[in-house]
């Protein structure tokens, strides 16, 4: 019942495993909240059952093998019945957004970036000298901001740059999306550092080694006893075999809220990259105070000092690193800044928000909420 829209990623979405999926199931859920009945239909049509379950679960329509043969002949059948289309990631849009266009007439057909890939892309080349095809990223997500009605960005920084390549371009600002879960455990019975995100991620190893190479042996002079824990997917061998007693490899953590519980402060030691980054998002949810570099913090409107420690150079991470690990009046603070930072900012009453200003930007009728 109500309006329906329709979802086009790339893969199944995986909640438990990466950032843009968990934003994508919220942002589902938010236009469920909002009246919305929602499919939604993988690029790949992959069909991993306890991830289609999950979705399933949350009332959401898969189309995906080997029920659906392709994403242009689920389209040609049921394309007209959607009034809202979102496709995400360029490499989605490239193989899908003017198939929708074509195939879904009676809908509003939004890009939605997920992070600004091209500029990501091109920090890494500048940073490692190496890069995977960063113009022809380039080339596919300002098409696809071209192409469609309007895109999405998850900041206003990510919104700028995107406007400076496409000037003309309707693009509308909808975040990722957390609820503020802040944990009762009291400082003094923590203990130990966090670093959560999958190593699919390029920019995700890269931080990690850097912090284990060139930071963490400086705290450790310092903090002797600290230990560091590495969290998410795939962590590749040269990450692993830096397992000791002080470094635990944790791998994928199928419930991570026992671990925001139980540690003292997380870490986001990111050299390159664009968008907003969920693993700090995740952190202050759960009142975990983080430090993380300017590239990590970027297009989050922070308060630097008072709801996150920001620190660039590998021994001024350290400092803040230890700062905040043994000053219990700095570490509530933030904790405390920290859950009303995603109340205000990043909460799905503020996507709700976001996401109906777009309707009616485009005159869409706004569905009956079923909240």
């Amino acid at each position: 019942s109500g309006p329906r829209a329709l979802i086009v990623d790339a893969t199944i979405l995986m909640p438990d495993r990466d950032a843009g999926s968990l934003r994508m199931f919220n942002l589902i859920k938010v236009l469920q909240r909002m009246g919305f009945a929602v499919t939604f239909i993988p690029s790949d049509l992959s069909n991993p059952k306890d991830y289609v379950e999950t979705l399933q679960q949350a009332g959401i329509q898969v189309a995906c093998s080997p029920h659906v043969e392709s994403v242009e002949s689920f389209l040609q059948a049921f394309g007209a019945e959607f009034e809202l289309c979102i496709v995400s990631r360029p490499d989605t849009a490239e193989k899908n957004l003017d198939l929708v266009k074509l195939l879904c007439p009676n809908s509003l057909v939004l890009y939605d970036t997920v992070d600004v890939h091209f500029l990501r892309r091109e920090r890494e080349l500048r940073l490692t000298g190496v890069a995977q095809s960063e113009e022809s990223i380039k080339k596919q997500e300002l098409r696809a901001v071209h192409r469609a009605d309007g895109a999405i960005a998850v900041s206003e920084f990510d919104r700028g740059k995107l406007l400076e390549k496409v000037p003309n371009a309707q693009i509308h600002v909808v975040s990722l999306i957390h609820e503020a879960r802040p944990q009762e455990t009291p400082f003094s019975d923590r203990d130990g550092i966090l670093f959560i995100g999958g190593f699919q991620h390029g920019p995700n190893t890269d931080a990690v080694l850097w912090f284990l190479t060139d930071i963490f042996p400086i705290v450790r002079s310092w903090i002797p006893d600290l230990r560091f824990h590495i969290i998410g997917t795939n962590p590749p061998d040269e990450i692993r075999d830096r397992a000791c007693d002080h470094i635990i490899v944790e791998g994928f953590v199928e419930d991570v809220e026992e671990q925001f519980a139980s540690r003292r402060l997380s870490i986001a030691p990111l050299r390159y990259g664009s968008g907003v980054k969920g693993k700090i998002n995740q952190s202050m949810a759960y009142g975990l105070p983080c430090v993380a570099t300017p590239a990590a913090a970027e297009g989050m409107d922070l308060k630097w000092g008072s709801e996150i420690m920001v620190a660039e150079t590998a021994h001024e991470f350290a400092e803040a690193v230890a700062k905040l690990y043994e000053n219990q009046e700095l570490w509530t603070m933030l904790a405390r800044n920290s859950v009303a930072s995603i109340e205000r900012s990043y909460s799905a009453p503020v996507a709700e928000e976001g996401l109906g200003k777009i309707l009616k930007h485009y005159g869409r009728h706004l569905p009956k909420s079923r909240t």
